[in-house]
């Protein structure tokens, strides 16, 4: 044990007076008297013939003296020292995504990265790193707890899948030539399937997060316009347990419980129901899973048991059907919200053929030639989508991953742009012809299972929106994490209001924001100099499904050499525990000397008369 103010030891020298005090105190024979009005003349010197004494050996003085040891030690403040993983520099990296949320794996890390940091020396220099979508630095080569456990305290789980390798070579940016640099990484690994490194990470240490609990969410929610009569919402919910489950539901319409729905699930399967709701344009759709007793559902993953919606505005649509036509397109038509089948419609849709002119917006399915601008390289067999593009609107809640494809045209164009994707094959593409709008599939809808899909009637609806129109394409939706683009002027200030509730000012000018790892509605408002505010579109940052699974893998590292990078030595004071014992000694000592003084006051005579006067002569 060491001490980090050995000058305090000095004071021990107040043990000397201490001890002088108790030589000094006069020893007196104690007498029983009946009255003392005979010595009230008395001039008898009542002082001590010897003051000095032999020094008294009691309990309170041993009390007194440990009392005066400990408090001393106390101000030494001794200390242990440890061995730690902390190095001369440590950048915690600490995972913030979706999967972090399951059965308490990111309270664990926090409460751990929070314990490392408290016990820290001064020559230990920490930073900290959030892995989310984007990585962020909270924290940089600060040698003070206080701040470090501060912004380890404000961390919490998002919503979305983080970027690990991102991460890592934030923290590896922190590093510096004179100091050698270690990271810890408190995460759960990811996917093993999605997250993969080539090479160990190296002078880093994995403190792996894998617990596991029972879970069920919502994994994917859509809301269309019905004109006349509402909203039409489509919920898909998962189930991650093992046994068949009921999964129950109920969807608010701006804050006010609207409809219950209730889900058959396999294990490991997913369910699907659709409802129409009474809302307006603008209303907000959301929902939640709920327990027995109608409470929230709490199991493994809180987050992924609610999902929001907003209800767009659009006009109803009048579409034209040329080619040889499906049962599965005649049962999408006939569930898009507001669309109608007409033989001039104001959108086409050509099923196995192509149309001879381009005059209005067209979604071409799988025609014999590809369509202007487009070259065929040939097929492609029983292939799988691997690829969406994110922030596409036209693809906002549908989740395409399970679509498997029977054959499918192999095209390629250099002004189209493609949204679906089979590796390097294109499955559906945007672009124009002629001035028009035109959505290009590269497959036969019979030859896929896209019909049998929750993604199906999704994606349709919003390739119909997008040929109808920009005017009419639905809020944005986006998983956790993604920014928001702002469109205020240089003179106005935008206004954020996050799904907490919280609202943030930003400063004027300010073109992303970025702190959206919360699954839930953004709403966005822009106030000009002279204090009016203006409206703007709202976002919806949706919880990232494949979280929902708590995927979990040790990543491989290559631990930092000892006394380089690697474990060092931390401090652990004990100056609270001999405290603690300091307080405690001086209860007993006040105890023993108030029942001391009060034994001496007063004592009854054997008859059980009044209490006689106690009385001493010096010696």
């Amino acid at each position: 044990m060491s001490l980090l103010v050995p000058a305090a030891l000095a004071l021990a020298a107040l043990a000397v007076p201490l001890v002088a005090l108790y030589m000094l105190r006069a020893r007196r024979h104690r007498r029983v008297i009946p009255s003392t009005m005979l010595w009230e003349e008395s001039l008898e010197s009542v002082s001590s013939a010897r003051p000095w004494q032999r020094l008294p050996i009691s309990w309170p003085l041993i009390l007194q003296l440990l009392i005066l040891a400990l408090f001393v030690l106390v101000l030494a403040r001794p200390f242990i020292s440890e061995r730690t993983v902390l190095g001369p520099h440590t950048v915690f990296v600490i995972d913030i995504s979706g999967s972090m949320g399951m059965a308490g794996r990111f309270e664990s890390a926090r409460d751990n990265a929070i314990e490392l940091a408290q016990r820290a020396s001064d020559e230990n220099l920490i930073s900290v790193v959030a892995a989310g979508v984007a990585p962020d630095v909270r924290v940089s080569f600060s040698g003070e707890s206080e701040v470090v456990v501060a912004a380890l305290e404000s961390l919490e789980p998002g919503g979305g899948v983080a970027d690990l390798h991102a991460a890592i070579r934030t923290a590896r940016s922190l590093a510096t030539p004179d100091r050698p640099t270690s990271l810890l990484l408190f995460s759960d690994g990811g996917d093993p399937e999605r997250v993969q490194f080539d090479t160990p990470i190296v002078d880093a240490r994995h403190l792996v997060s894998d617990q596991l609990a029972d879970n069920v969410a919502i994994s994917s929610l859509s809301v269309d316009v019905v004109p006349g009569e509402g909203a039409q919402v489509f919920i898909e919910v998962q189930n991650l347990t093992l046994t068949r489950t009921e999964i129950e539901g109920v969807v608010d319409v701006d804050g006010v419980p609207s409809q219950v729905f209730l889900i058959e699930t396999e294990a490991g399967g997913r369910g699907r129901d659709a409802m129409t709701v009474e809302a307006g344009a603008g209303s907000v759709i959301e929902a939640r899973l709920i327990d027995e007793n109608g409470n929230d559902l709490d199991d493994g993953l809180d987050m992924d048991n609610r999902a929001t919606g907003v209800v767009a505005t659009a006009p109803e649509l009048t579409v034209a059907v040329e080619g040889d036509g499906s049962v599965f397109l005649n049962a999408l038509l006939q569930s898009t919200p507001g669309t109608s089948v007409e033989v001039d419609g104001d959108i086409v849709v050509a099923d196995g053929m192509l149309p001879e002119t381009f005059d209005r917006p067209t979604w071409l399915i799988r025609p014999p030639a590809p369509a202007p601008g487009l070259a065929l390289g040939g097929l492609v067999q029983n292939t799988a989508v691997t690829y969406q593009r994110p922030g596409e609107p036209i693809l906002d809640g549908a989740d395409l991953s399970d679509v498997v494809i029977g054959e499918a045209q192999i095209v390629d164009g250099p002004d189209w742009l493609p949204i679906v994707s089979a590796g390097d094959v294109p499955l559906v593409l945007l672009g124009e012809v002629d001035g028009v709008r035109v959505v290009y599939t590269a497959f036969d809808l019979t030859q896929s299972n896209l019909p049998v899909q929750v993604a199906f009637p999704i994606l349709g609806s919003r390739i119909l929106h997008w040929l109808a129109g920009d005017d009419i394409a639905p809020p944005v939706v986006a998983e956790a994490g993604a920014p928001i683009l702002l469109t205020g002027s240089s003179t106005e200030t935008p206004i954020i209001s996050r799904p907490d509730g919280s609202r943030i000012e930003l400063r004027p000018g300010t073109i992303l924001f970025s702190d959206t790892e919360r699954p839930g509605l953004y709403g966005v408002s822009y106030r000009a100099a002279d204090g009016t505010v203006r409206l703007g579109a709202a976002e919806v940052r949706a919880f990232a499904s494949i979280e929902s699974l708590g995927a979990s893998q040790e990543l491989p590292v290559t631990p930092p050499e000892l006394g380089v990078g690697g474990e060092g030595s931390s401090i652990r004071e004990v100056a609270p525990l001999l405290l603690l014992l300091v307080l405690l000694f001086f209860a007993i000592e006040w105890r023993m000397t108030h029942r001391r003084q009060r034994t001496a006051r007063v004592r009854d005579d054997p008859a059980g008369h009044r209490p006689l006067v106690d009385v001493g002569r010096p010696q």
